[in-house]
C-alpha cells in the first residue's frame, strides 16, 4: 500500500526548483507525500510561498523571516508577513529563530525578529517553524518567555539530544528529523527517534537542503522523504512493547497523556468507551475496552495520569503501556465465559477518583476480580498488595505466578494492606469486589521496602533520607523513561497473561 506522507517543511519556491517543479509534485505523490509545507525565510520567499500554495493544492505555506535574514525585519517587513499570513493556505508562522553558527545577522537582530514573529503567531493564533543552531538554551528561553504553548509548533530539523528533545516536547512543540537522522554520523538522532512519543514525532525534507544518505551531494526533494521515514521508524516506536508503549505518555501533561491514550487505542481500530469525570474534585475521562465475551469480568486497571512536576514514566506510564501491549497480544485469546476489561483510568492521583466515579455509575456486577497496575517499570519481583485476606481470586493469581516458576517471597510477594500507599482497585474493593494492587520491585529491596511501607513513621523518615528503589523517583521529576526497565514490564505483561489463561469457568 502506498503510504501517506506530509513533507512539514520544504522550500519548492527556491530557484533550484525553477525548472522542473511540476515533476518535482508528480516525483512526489508517486512516493507517497500527498501533502507539503512550503516555507517562506523573508519576504520575497514569502510571498512566492503564498503564490505556490494557492496553485497546488497538496501544498501550504508558512511566512517569515530566517534568522539569516533577521537584520531585514523591520516594522515594515513585519507587517507584511502578518499581511501574508491571514492568507487561508498559510498554517504557520516561519521559519523563525536562532542561528549562532552562521551569524548571519547580528544576534540582537535575532532575537528581535524572532520574539517578533512568535507574537505575531499569537495574534494569528497560527503554530510557528522554529530554527534553531548553536543557540538551543537561548531559543528555548525565549520560546517560554513568548508563550509559545499557546500557539505550539515545530523545532525544524532538530539536531540535539533526547533531554533536549524532551525540553522541547515540554514547551509544546513537535520534533522533527530531516535527512541528517540517515547519516553514519547521526550520533544522538536515533536515540531521539526512540526517546520522542511517536505523535510527537515528525518528518521533513528541508529541501533543495541536506538530502538523505542515499541522494547526499544531490539536491533534497520531497520525494526522499520515504527514505528519512523509514530510518526514524526503524529506530522510534514500532515494535509495540511495552516499554516503548510507555513513551506515549512519559513526560506529557495529564490531558496530553490522556488524549494519547485515545488516539492510539482509536488509531489502532480498537472499540473503547469513554466515561467522563466531571466533579470539583477534578475532571478527566477513563476509557474501557473489552476482550472476549464472557459473563465473568477481569478488570485491569492502569491510571493515565501523573502528579504535576513528574514525567509520570513508572507511575503510570508503563502501567498503560504494558495494557496497551496486552491488548494487541491477547486479542481474541480470552478463554470462553471470560471478558477482559482494560480500564485505563482519570485522576488516579486525586484519591482515585476517576475509578471511584466508574464504580458509581457503571457498577460491579460480574467482576470476578480486578487487578490495579501501579509502579510496574522497575524491578524483577511481582507484589500482590492489599491482600488481606485470601480469596478464589487471589488462589488463582497466586497459583498463574506460581505456573510461570515464580517462587513467593522470592519471584513474588503477596502482603496486606498497604498504609501509606493506594490505586484504583481500592474503589472496587469498597464496593466488596475481591481486588488488589499489583507492582514489581527489585527483589534484592524487598526488607528495606517492607519497612519503608508498613511501618509509617519509619517510612516517613526514610521519605526524607532516601527512599528505596522504586520509590526513590516515584512522584518527583526523576521518574522519567531512562529509569524504566524493559524486563520489568515484560514479566508484568506475562503475569496477567497467566492470569487471564487461567481464569477459565
Amino acid at each position: 500500500m502506498t503510504p501517506d506522507l506530509f513533507d512539514t517543511h520544504a522550500h519548492l519556491h527556491f530557484p533550484e526548483f525553477a525548472e522542473d517543479l511540476e515533476r518535482v509534485l508528480g516525483r512526489a505523490r508517486d512516493a507517497g507525500v500527498r501533502r507539503m509545507l512550503t516555507i517562506g525565510t523573508s519576504v520575497e520567499t514569502s510571498r512566492a510561498a503564498v503564490a505556490l500554495a494557492g496553485r497546488e493544492p497538496g501544498v501550504w505555506a508558512a511566512v517569515g523571516i530566517h534568522p539569516h535574514d533577521a537584520a531585514e525585519a523591520d516594522e515594515r517587513a513585519l507587517a507584511e508577513i502578518e499581511r501574508l499570513a491571514a492568507d487561508p493556505r498559510v498554517v504557520a508562522i516561519g521559519e523563525t529563530g536562532l542561528d549562532f553558527f552562521r551569524d548571519r545577522s547580528p544576534r540582537d537582530a535575532q532575537r528581535g525578529a524572532f520574539r517578533a514573529q512568535l507574537g505575531l503567531a499569537r495574534r494569528v493564533r497560527k503554530p510557528v517553524v522554529v530554527h534553531c543552531r548553536d543557540a538551543h538554551d537561548e531559543t528555548l528561553a525565549i520560546l517560554a518567555e513568548e508563550r509559545v504553548g499557546e500557539v505550539r509548533g515545530i523545532m525544524h530539523c532538530f539536531s540535539g539530544d533526547l533531554d533536549l528533545a524532551r525540553r522541547c516536547l515540554d514547551l509544546g512543540l513537535l520534533v522533527s528529523l530531516a535527512g541528517p537522522v540517515t547519516y553514519p554520523n547521526a550520533r544522538a538522532l536515533p536515540d531521539v527517534a526512540r526517546g520522542v512519543p511517536v505523535d510527537r514525532l515528525v518528518v521533513e525534507t528541508d529541501c533543495p537542503f541536506l538530502p538523505p544518505q542515499p541522494y547526499r551531494g544531490k539536491r533534497n526533494e520531497p520525494a526522499y522523504l520515504a527514505v528519512a521515514r523509514r530510518v526514524s521508524a526503524r529506530t522510534a516506536v514500532s515494535d509495540g512493547s511495552p516499554l516503548e508503549l510507555s513513551r506515549l505518555l512519559e513526560g506529557r501533561t495529564n490531558p496530553e497523556r490522556e488524549a494519547s491514550v485515545a488516539r492510539h487505542l482509536a488509531g489502532r481500530g480498537v472499540p473503547f468507551t469513554r466515561h467522563r469525570v466531571a466533579t470539583p474534585e477534578g475532571r478527566g475521562e477513563t476509557y474501557a475496552v473489552d476482550l472476549g465475551t464472557g459473563d465473568r469480568l477481569l478488570v485491569l486497571c492502569a491510571h493515565h495520569d501523573a502528579v504535576p512536576g513528574s514525567p509520570g514514566a513508572n507511575d503510570n506510564a508503563a502501567a498503560v503501556g504494558i495494557l496497551l501491549a496486552l491488548l494487541e497480544r491477547i486479542g481474541a485469546a480470552v478463554p470462553p465465559g471470560l471478558r477482559v476489561r482494560c480500564l485505563f483510568t482519570a485522576c488516579e492521583e486525586l484519591d482515585y477518583l476517576g475509578a471511584r466515579e466508574y464504580v458509581r455509575d457503571v457498577g460491579v456486577a460480574g467482576i470476578a476480580g480486578v487487578l490495579s497496575l501501579e509502579l510496574c517499570g522497575i524491578g524483577d519481583s511481582l507484589v500482590v498488595w492489599d491482600a488481606e485476606a485470601e480469596t478464589p481470586f487471589l488462589s488463582r493469581v497466586s497459583g498463574s505466578l506460581e505456573g510461570l516458576g515464580l517462587r513467593s517471597e522470592e519471584g513474588y510477594h503477596v502482603v496486606g494492606r498497604i498504609p501509606r500507599f493506594g490505586s484504583d482497585h481500592r474503589a472496587f474493593a469498597a464496593a466488596g469486589v475481591p481486588a488488589y494492587g499489583l507492582t514489581v520491585v527489585p527483589a534484592a529491596n524487598a526488607e528495606a521496602l517492607r519497612r519503608f511501607i508498613f511501618h509509617p513513621w519509619l517510612g516517613a523518615a526514610r521519605f526524607l533520607l532516601g527512599r528505596p528503589v522504586p520509590f526513590d523517583t516515584y512522584h518527583t521529576p526523576r521518574d522519567r523513561g531512562a529509569t524504566l526497565e524493559a524486563r520489568a514490564l515484560e514479566l508484568t505483561a506475562r503475569a496477567l497473561t497467566a492470569v487471564i489463561g487461567d481464569l477459565r469457568v
